[in-house]
C-alpha cells in the first residue's frame, strides 16, 4: 500500500512531490481508523520500525490540511501529537499530550499533561536504544503524589517548576530521543525528512508544560 506515495523522495518538498488527493486517498484508505494489530499494514517498514522501538500505535489519521494525528503508547504512557507534513523541515517544536493512568483496588486516577518539546536536533536512528522514560515517570509520580484537585496552567509556574526540579533536562533528553524515533517513522512512511539534523537553538526552555490535569474516579 505504501507504493501509492513511493514517488516522495527523501528531503523533497512535499507539495511538489505528490498530489494532495493522492495523499488523502492513501491515508483515508489505510489510516483513517484505529489500527488493528492484525491489519495488513503492519507489514510496512514504518510499522516494523514502531515494533522495533516497542511503540504501540493506537491511532493514526489524516486530520486536515495534510496534517497527521498520532496516538501511541510507550512503556504504558500514551502520547498524542499532530504533525504538519508540508512544514516538516520548518518545524521548531512539537506539541504533545501525555496520558498516564494508575489503578488501585477501589480507585483509578488519570493524569493529562500538555507540553511543548523544542526540536533542537533530530537524530534519525535505524538501530535505536529503547527509552525507559525514567525522568518522565518521576514527573508523573510527583503529579499523582501531589493530589491535585484543579487544573494547572502556565500561570502556576512555581508549582510546575517544583515538579520539574532536577528532571527537566532528563525529560528533554527523553523527548529528544522520542522525536527522533517519530521522524524516522514519518520518513519510512512518506519519504519526508527534516533536512537539518542540527536546528537553530534559542534561549527558551526545551520543555514547556502548558497544562496539567488529573481526573480521579472511584
Amino acid at each position: 500500500m505504501l507504493d501509492k506515495i513511493s514517488n516522495i523522495s527523501s528531503g523533497s518538498e512535499y507539495g511538489k512531490s505528490v498530489k494532495t488527493s493522492s495523499f488523502n486517498n492513501f491515508l483515508g484508505a489505510v489510516y483513517n481508523k484505529k489500527v488493528d494489530a492484525h491489519d495488513s499494514v503492519n507489514i510496512s517498514p514504518a510499522l516494523q520500525y514502531l515494533n522495533l522501538v516497542n511503540w504501540k500505535l493506537k491511532e493514526f489519521k489524516h486530520v486536515e490540511n495534510e496534517k497527521i494525528y498520532l496516538d501511541f503508547i510507550v512503556s504504558d504512557i500514551e502520547f498524542q501529537t499532530t504533525i504538519e507534513l508540508p512544514n516538516l523541515s520548518g518545524l521548531s517544536k512539537l506539541d504533545y499530550r501525555v496520558v498516564k493512568e494508575k489503578k488501585g483496588n477501589n480507585w483509578r486516577s488519570k493524569t493529562f499533561i500538555e507540553l511543548v518539546s523544542k526540536l533542537d536536533k533530530i537524530q534519525y536512528d535505524e538501530t535505536p536504544s529503547l527509552i525507559n522514560f525514567s525522568a518522565l515517570n518521576i514527573l508523573l509520580q510527583r503529579i499523582f503524589d501531589l493530589n491535585i484537585f484543579r487544573e494547572l496552567t502556565a500561570e502556576d509556574k512555581y508549582i510546575i517548576e517544583e515538579l520539574l526540579a532536577d528532571i527537566k533536562y532528563g525529560i528533554k533528553n527523553e523527548f529528544e530521543s522520542m522525536n527522533g524515533f517519530l521522524f524516522t517513522f514519518i520518513d519510512k512512511l512518506t519519504g519526508l525528512k527534516i533536512i537539518r539534523n542540527e536546528l537553530q537553538s534559542d534561549k527558551t526552555d526545551p520543555i514547556i508544560i502548558k497544562k496539567i490535569k488529573v481526573l480521579n474516579a472511584e
